[in-house]
């Protein structure tokens, strides 16, 4: 199955560079967007992407070896310690999930460390106050 990502656009996110954002309502567990990912098993693959390349910072993790790069807008979503959604990587796939009702407007975000309560320091300082 595949889901579009009607009802997104991508604009200025201010400091943050780019973000993503809502352009109608999205209900509180509503898909926002499912969109397939690449997935690079091999670990010396990964290492390069992630530490020489601008591509790592648009990673996800996909099990504790392997990363995978989102396709669509899915890595371009902002992080925040108080996201609006959060994501579920699985079999190729990765879902974008509104955890409570989102206006339209709205910048979607999701917290970087997977679990939307994880309060882990992230590398950028900017992100941690948000």
């Amino acid at each position: 199955m595949y889901y579009s990502p009607s009802g997104l656009r991508v604009g200025s996110a201010g400091k943050l560079g780019r973000g993503v954002f809502a352009t109608k309502e999205f209900g509180q567990y509503a898909l926002i967007e499912r969109a397939p990912v690449l997935i690079v098993e091999d670990k010396r693959e990964s290492v390069l992407i992630e530490q020489l390349t601008v591509l790592g910072s648009y990673v996800y993790a996909y099990d504790e070896n392997t990363i995978c790069l989102a396709l669509g807008f899915a890595s371009l979503y902002n992080h925040s310690f108080r996201p609006n959604a959060e994501y579920c990587v699985w079999d190729g796939w990765i879902d974008i999930v509104a955890l409570r009702d989102i206006k339209a407007g709205a910048q979607i975000k999701i917290n970087y460390n997977g679990n939307p309560k994880d309060r882990t320091p992230i590398d950028w300082a900017e992100w941690e106050r948000t």
